[in-house]
């Protein structure tokens, strides 16, 4: 529900476009496999692959490819983890 609220709310942005949305963390490395999105928008809690997880994926496929995380887990739990990878 929230991705689908997200997706809807930056698709009516005038300087975005929703090129794809993943379910989870398998399907977002396919998406960037894919080579067709600039940003990448990334749940920390994701079935089938986390998104900590995900992103180690992502950043050794897309060094460059910049990616925004969400988490509802306090800062603490992740932040450090994720400002390395």
């Amino acid at each position: 529900m929230v991705r689908v609220g997200l997706g809807q709310f930056l698709s009516e942005q005038m300087d975005f476009q929703v090129v794809a949305e993943a379910s989870n963390g398998r399907q977002a490395l396919d998406i960037v496999r894919g080579g067709e999105v600039d940003v990448i928008l990334l749940d920390i809690s994701m079935p089938d692959q986390s998104g900590v997880d995900a992103l180690a994926a992502i950043k050794a496929r897309a060094p460059e490819l910049p990616v925004l995380i969400l988490s509802g887990f306090p800062e603490e739990h992740y932040a450090t983890t994720l400002l390395r990878q």
